[in-house]
């Protein structure tokens, strides 16, 4: 249970293109946020270990979190079109996590192992009531700060409005992995040659909705109402239909199914060639096909991302002993980078703290990365290394 008060945080940001006389960006404004947050974190952990013989080994691995967040910021500031502003947040968020595991170990000889690994991730994210409004006055006046709402019917989730969303995700997973060492009888490990193969196999299923309301000013309420202390502005007796009102802002793209499917193999070999100069090789590929389905924001149409792709990933390391001291390593391998759920769904979500509006992108593709690494290591001590 933590208490946390974060005072005067200053925050500006500047146009992107710079005065052609000066070489400056004009800044478009300055915030400066004062925070207060309280964090509660409750865990329990719980692992068994069944030693079934000296060669066969199993464990049973399981972790929970509930989390709770609660943050009040007050921003103070002005724009660059002479406004100066007062604006509040009030978040909640709650998460639950639960991560278990149950995984083998087996000697199957003295130079043969096997393991495999089944696991089982679920997470739960609420946000049961996120509000946030902007308040605003003439830079230098004296005047009583007006609450901004939207004159019309149409509501945004910057002015007075009111955020609620859920998550769901399930995860389930396995893995087995079989190693076995070649070489001479009395060889060390470290001369012994390592063959492994393996096979990993994921399912991720995901289920997102928001809703969120705003309070407009349709009716042309008067101003002693919008200048009113926040604690009497928002106050029940203010809102009816003939006055202010809370509408619906919630759209067709605030809600999102998503699944991932990855079934993998690989094999490896590590290879000592001399007592200084050993090689590791290996060949990884990955069957992954990403889905995600939502509509299309103003028109409601069906948006559906479904991306199957196969993926060669090689690795190489070569590793030179100049002395006990002193060693030379040379990689290579071959990446993947995909996008995630939230990157690829184009459900708005408006973060105070940075005062920015987040949209996916359905369009963005996994990216392929070549991964080079050329290092000198020195090892001092037993405990020490510079690379």
């Amino acid at each position: 249970f933590a208490h946390q008060r974060t005072p005067n945080i200053e925050f500006y940001r500047y146009a992107f293109n710079a005065d052609a006389a000066t070489n400056k960006s004009e800044k478009e404004f300055a915030y400066t946020d004062n925070g207060y947050s309280e964090n509660v974190r409750v865990g329990a952990m719980s692992n068994w270990a069944f030693i079934l013989s000296p060669a066969h080994k199993i464990e049973f691995r399981n972790l929970f979190n509930q989390l709770g967040s609660k943050e009040t910021v007050l921003r103070t500031g002005y724009n660059n079109n002479n406004v100066e502003l007062k604006n509040y947040s009030m978040t909640y968020e709650q998460k639950s996590i639960y991560s278990g595991q149950l995984s083998g170990t087996h000697e199957l000889a003295e130079r043969s192992k096997l393991t495999w690994t089944t696991g089982y991730g679920y997470t739960n994210r609420q946000e049961p009531d996120n509000r946030r409004f902007t308040s605003s006055r003439t830079l230098g006046s004296t005047d009583a700060f007006v609450i901004n709402v939207q004159q019309s019917q149409s509501p945004t989730l910057q002015q007075a409005a009111r955020f609620y969303s859920s998550l769901t995700e399930n995860v389930i997973s396995g893995k087995i992995d079989f190693e076995q060492k070649l070489g001479k009888a009395d060889a060390e490990d470290a001369e012994l040659i390592k063959l492994r193969a393996g096979t990993y196999l994921e399912k991720k299923d995901r289920s997102f909705a928001a809703r969120w309301f705003g309070i407009v000013n349709a009716n042309n309420v008067g101003e002693a109402i919008l200048t009113a202390a926040p604690e009497a502005f928002f106050d029940v007796s203010n809102l009816s239909p003939t006055g202010l009102f809370y509408n619906e802002g919630t759209g067709y793209e605030d809600s999102y199914k998503a699944r991932n499917e990855l079934y993998a193999g690989y094999v490896n070999a590590f290879v000592p060639f001399t007592k200084k100069f050993n090689a590791s090789f290996g060949l990884r590929t990955e069957s992954n096909r990403q889905q995600l389905v939502t509509l299309k924001r103003g028109s409601g149409e069906r948006l559906s991302v479904d991306r199957p792709l196969v993926s060669w990933l090689p690795s190489a390391t070569l590793s030179y002993k100049l002395n006990e001291k002193n060693q030379i390593r040379a990689a290579y391998s071959q990446t993947v980078n995909r996008p995630e759920f939230r990157e690829l769904a184009p459900f708005p979500y408006y973060d105070f703290n940075y005062d920015v509006t987040r949209v996916g992108n359905a369009d963005l593709k996994t990216a392929s990365i070549a991964n080079y690494d050329l290092r000198y290591e020195f090892y001092p001590s037993e405990s020490e290394i510079i690379s």
